[in-house]
């Protein structure tokens, strides 16, 4: 029984290994990636589709002259949407 323990344990140690390569890997791919709304929409559509998936009451404030940077938008979008 030991032996096969062993065996075992390397065995998911190997399986670990690559479920951490395969989301290293994906978390690489989807940086790139953000929500058809704020790239077609803008970051204020964004901000209210995420206010309304909020478990918390949130109130936007949302005043700007002109649409900023796509960096920008998209920082501010994943900084609000972690918070939430």
């Amino acid at each position: 029984m030991p032996a096969q323990i062993g065996e075992l344990q390397d065995h998911l140690s190997h399986i670990a290994e690559g479920l951490a390569g395969v989301l290293e890997e994906l978390q690489e791919n989807l940086a790139g990636i953000h929500p058809a709304i704020l790239s077609q929409g803008g970051l204020g559509p964004a901000l209210k589709t995420l206010a309304r998936r909020s478990a918390v009451s949130v109130e936007l404030d949302l005043r700007a002259e002109r649409r900023p940077p796509e960096p920008v938008e998209v920082a501010v979008y994943y900084a609000v949407a972690e918070a939430a």
